[in-house]
């Protein structure tokens, strides 16, 4: 008796970034899967209700609605509700996954970006099942990619993080720079201060404008000290 031919499985994925769509596709169709790619939610929903995916796979960040809420369309809706989903995110964290497992419209599945492809396929068997989703004997190639895309995720974040430090410390040099003028205004005041002080003894300048000179200098200290 012939053996009985597998079906062929097909997984939507949907992601605003391509290099991940590309990663996890080639995944998928390693193991025999066929793959179809949306990029935003919109086009993902269409897409899954014209063909009906075995396996969905949603990142929370999109262009135009989150993963979250097109993961609620998806499972409120009838014919696709029963389709096991996955929510995949480059910025969410264990916190917000537990939060959203809690609701009554929740995936499948959650997995933080950067994972491993041992991580991906192990929570793809827990949903369709290991026979469903067949394993590639020491898949260095599908390894590699998956620690490349991690590393350049990581340099990503890293340089994004430096810009940021950047700006901060070019407005910390703007502010620095604006105290020091202020400062050197104010210590000016002072040293006029002293100067008319000394004409007070010989007579030269009245004490009532001293005092109010004074008391400009002050105000202006307390100004500068709540700026800080």
């Amino acid at each position: 008796m012939p053996e009985e031919k597998k079906k062929q499985l097909n997984f939507l994925i949907i992601d605003n970034d391509a290099a991940w769509r590309d990663l996890l596709g080639g995944l998928v169709s390693r193991r025999g899967g066929r793959v179809t790619q949306a990029a935003g939610g919109a086009e993902g929903i269409t897409l899954a209700s014209k063909n009906r995916p075995d396996f969905i796979i949603l990142a929370v960040e999109l262009p135009d609605e989150n993963g979250y809420v097109i993961c609620k369309k998806i499972k409120s809706n009838q014919d696709l509700n029963e389709i096991p989903l996955m929510l995949i995110s480059k910025e969410g964290n264990e916190a917000d996954f537990e939060r959203h497992q809690k609701l009554k419209v929740r995936a499948d599945s959650y997995l933080k970006k950067p994972f491993t492809d041992e991580e991906f396929i192990t929570r793809v068997h827990n949903l369709i099942g290991f026979t469903a989703f067949g394993e590639v004997e020491d898949d260095q190639y599908g390894k590699l990619e998956m620690q490349m895309h991690a590393f350049l995720q990581e340099q990503q974040a890293l340089e994004r993080r430096l810009a940021e430090k950047d700006e901060e410390t070019k407005i910390l040099e703007e502010k620095l720079g604006q105290t020091a003028g202020q400062f050197l205004e104010l210590n000016k005041a002072q040293k006029k201060i002293g100067e008319l002080e000394k004409k007070l003894k010989d007579g030269v300048v009245s004490e009532e404008k001293i005092r109010r000179l004074r008391k400009l200098l002050e105000e202006a200290l307390e100004t500068l000290k709540e700026e800080k």
